[in-house]
């Protein structure tokens, strides 16, 4: 077993890309869900009206391209948080 010593502001930082990764991930989630779920739902419609075009052209595409940007900064957060576990494992040797 090894043990590094850690910080109490490293633990915080490391806390901190945590927990916005995983909100990221998440929100990215939801973005996702809404889009396929609004993707569904115009399937089952045989006749949108005028005012539900909207929903087709405009929020379906932005809750796909919202998934995508919250997803790229989830996985940024996290590689960032692999990049500073390793400083701190060489740190300590």
């Amino acid at each position: 077993m090894k043990v590094y010593g850690v910080t109490e502001n490293e633990l915080r930082t490391l806390t901190i890309i945590n927990a916005a990764a995983a909100a990221l991930f998440s929100i990215g989630a939801a973005c996702l869900g809404y889009g396929l779920n609004l993707h569904a739902s115009l399937l089952l419609v045989d006749n949108m009206p005028d005012k539900a075009k909207v929903l087709s052209d405009v929020v379906q595409p932005l809750a796909f391209y919202a998934a995508a940007v919250f997803f790229l900064l989830g996985i940024a957060a996290w590689l960032a948080r692999g990049g500073f576990i390793k400083t701190i494992k060489k740190e300590t040797q």
